[in-house]
């Protein structure tokens, strides 16, 4: 038997005696194993009554199948020894579901491969487009874009998709945001059997100081000025307070700039260079914030010598420093991740509590992983016994072998109330053995086989214009308003369940039944038919006592009575698995995820316990107060150099605008650019970080679920 990765096989099994005749007896349970399976699956079917019948259950899941897989399907009889085993070879193809996506850009004429997760580059406020998409299922084939793909393609930056586009393999193009601190998290989602997502991140310059102006080129002006209250300005070597520096594709350095010997000045004063980008692609409410460098100003040469070896201990005070905030500010962004996923997992939490509830499942039993295992094993028992209970089976052979046939007609429909079963597998019996196929081609290749024997169905030869409304409203609702006709008339199809190829069900059962109705009884069937015939057409109608008046009015006779269900000889639709099976299956996988949920939790305290405790560490203690050592050393330097602090806090040497997370290294320079990246601060020796210290003041950032998280490294 071959089937797709992700489906069912249903097998037709028969109990047969030495002669060969399908016999019955108690307790008489078949069980189909598939040893090779990572996990245990196990169908059973209940033959004590009929001795035959078709065994099904579970769907087959196997990861990443990117090739035919055979397994080995082993049918017992456990508590009949004497009863050989039987064993039968399943091949699983590959899912022709979406399982991967690719998302290409075009570079110098070139289509380039994304990888998930990557951050593409562009100028402020353009837009990329040139992005193209390529679907691809389990056994890596490309899948054809369609209009019955398309409306399960999302995007996150578009609210609309334009189907012609999306068709021919493009996506829609993104706009660059406008400011560095702009961060636009792109994905596109497949919403099928289960959701694929791919997702990367667009951004104008990094938030590390590394340039990524390109094309933006103009000048940078370059002016000394000091604090209100002083009037005495030094100027630059030709009197000019002012210089105008070209600006070439986003950089500009800063090289030699000397000032005015016997320039004007206060004596210890610190005065800034205010460095202003001037660019005509720049929008003026996008406009850049000016850099200052502060510098301090002496006319004393011994005197500016001291203060220069103070300059630079205090710069090496500030690195050191800024170092230990780093550290500390790193260690309090992780405690405050952790106790948002802790927050985040009890939410979780509360709202799998919610479904759980809805399911009549009392939450004072779950208090504990323990006791949710263990009333998880409880209700998978209570599925299986819902699997062995004695039901309603199509007894016609299958055909196997081939994934372009759908199956018979028997076999795709299940009803639960047997009376129903019975009167509309009488009215069916003509069709019921039909075999249903996916196109005209396989339809002729099961004719071949048979010898021209069984009758075929091909879906595209059925003319679908002419379908029935599936969910229309009954014919007397729309002639008489507020008629409560007697015997309960509902359509046939109302009745029908589909396991499995829903959509395709529909198409055929559509066709075949039309829009035939079923009543109580005869009486009731002949009076709604009366009060129909006065404003249209009436259907067919069938009874739940047998009976069946033909659309033309005809009824009686043997030809409109169905027969004892035990006549038709398994020939008949299948009955659906216990309401009950579905309930505990639901209540198993709601039980599942909230196993996860609470895992989660226990874990997220577990790390936010574990980081409490480091923060109270001696070590960590031990850093806070070298770093106030250092300040106090900082705040004694720049006592001597003439400055006063009215901070609160030391400043940071870095003029970068301040980042929600720790970012990367920046580039390293000797030179000063523009866009005032610095050199990673190097401490002295007596203020170097421990390890641990390290270890929390290297996390890296990670995007995840759409917004920015810690990852530790």
């Amino acid at each position: 038997m071959v089937i797709e990765n992700g489906t069912a096989p249903v097998f037709h099994v028969e109990v047969q005696d030495m002669s060969g005749n399908i016999t019955t007896d108690k307790n008489l349970t078949v069980t189909c194993k598939f040893p090779g399976l990572p996990t245990d699956l196990m169908y059973l079917l209940d033959c004590s009554a009929s001795g035959c019948g078709n065994i099904t259950g579970d769907p087959v899941l196997l990861k990443k199948v990117k090739d035919n897989h055979k397994l080995k399907a082993l049918f017992e009889v456990p508590n009949k020894k004497d009863v050989s085993a039987v064993e039968r070879t399943l091949v699983v193809t590959p899912s022709n579901s979406i399982s991967h996506i690719e998302v290409k850009q075009e570079e110098n004429k070139k289509q380039r491969i994304l990888k998930q997760g990557e951050s593409i580059m562009g100028k402020a406020g353009d837009v990329i487009s040139g992005l193209t998409l390529v679907l691809y299922d389990e056994a890596g084939r490309a899948v054809t874009i369609d209009e019955k793909i398309f409306p399960k393609i999302k995007v996150n930056w578009i609210a609309k998709l334009n189907q012609e586009m999306v068709l021919s393999g493009n996506l829609p193009p993104i706009k660059v945001p406008a400011s560095v601190s702009d961060l636009k998290y792109c994905q596109v989602a497949i919403h099928d059997k289960s959701n694929v997502e791919f997702s990367f991140t667009v951004k104008f310059r990094d938030q590390h100081g590394n340039p990524s102006g390109t094309g933006y080129s103009g000048k940078v002006k370059v002016e000394i000025c000091g604090p209100d209250d002083v009037t005495e300005v030094p100027c630059f070597v030709g009197g000019s307070k002012t210089l105008d520096i070209a600006l070439n594709n986003g950089t500009c350095v800063l090289n030699n700039l000397t000032i005015q010997e016997n320039a004007p000045g206060l004596d210890c004063q610190e005065y800034r260079l205010r460095c202003e980008v001037l660019c005509s692609l720049i929008p003026k409410n996008k406009s850049i914030p000016a850099l200052e460098i502060p510098f301090l100003f002496y006319n004393d040469a011994k005197k500016q010598s001291q203060m220069s070896q103070l300059s630079k201990q205090r710069d090496n005070l500030q690195k050191v420093i800024n170092t230990y905030h780093s550290l500390f500010d790193t260690t309090d962004l992780l405690t405050k991740e952790l106790q948002t996923s802790v927050k985040e997992a009890l939410q979780e939490e509360d709202q799998i509590k919610e479904e759980l509830r809805k399911l009549r499942v009392s939450m004072h039993q779950l208090t504990s992983i323990e006791n949710v295992e263990k009333m998880i094993e409880a209700k998978t028992l209570e599925k299986e016994r819902c699997l062995q209970m004695k039901r309603r089976s199509c007894g016609l052979p299958q055909l196997s072998g081939n994934p372009e046939v759908i199956g018979k007609i028997g076999h795709l429909a299940e009803i639960a109330d047997p009376d129903i079963a019975r009167v509309l597998s009488w009215h069916m019996s003509s069709d019921i053995d039909c075999v249903v196929t996916k196109t005209t081609k396989s339809a002729k290749d099961v004719y071949k086989q048979t010898n021209g024997k069984q009758q075929v169905l091909p879906l595209d030869s059925i003319f679908k214009k002419t379908l029935p409304d599936w969910n229309k409203p009954l014919p007397h609702t729309k002639y008489r308003t507020g008629w409560r006709p007697p015997g309960n008339p509902s359509y046939a199809r109302d009745f029908l369940e589909f396991p499995q190829h829903k959509q395709e069900c529909q198409t055929v059962f559509g066709m075949l039944l039309g829009d035939t109705l079923i009543l109580d009884d005869l009486d009731s069937a002949n009076a709604y038919r009366q009060e129909i015939v006065k404003f249209t057409h009436c259907p067919t109608i069938l009874t739940r006592e047998g009976d069946r008046i033909r659309s033309n009015g005809k009824f009686g006779g043997l030809m409109n009575k169905a027969v004892p269900i035990e006549k038709l000889k398994g020939a008949v639709f299948g009955e659906p698995l216990n309401p009950q099976y579905k309930e505990a299956e639901s209540i198993v996988e709601t039980l599942q995820r909230f196993k996860v949920a609470m895992q989660k939790t226990s874990k997220a305290k577990e790390e936010l316990k574990d980081q409490s405790s480091y923060i109270e560490l001696p070590e960590m203690k031990s850093k806070r107060k070298e770093c106030q050592d250092a300040e106090k050393q900082l705040i004694e330097v720049e006592k001597k150099l003439g400055m006063t602090s009215s901070r609160s806090r030391t400043p940071q040497v870095n003029t970068t605008p301040p980042q929600a997370t720790p970012s990367k290294r920046a580039r390293l320079s000797s030179q000063t650019p523009v866009n005032g990246a610095e050199t990673t601060p190097t401490p002295s020796p007596q203020f170097t970080p421990t390890r641990q210290s390290k270890r929390l003041a290297s996390m890296t950032p990670t995007m995840e679920d759409g917004r920015k998280k810690l990852r530790k490294t």
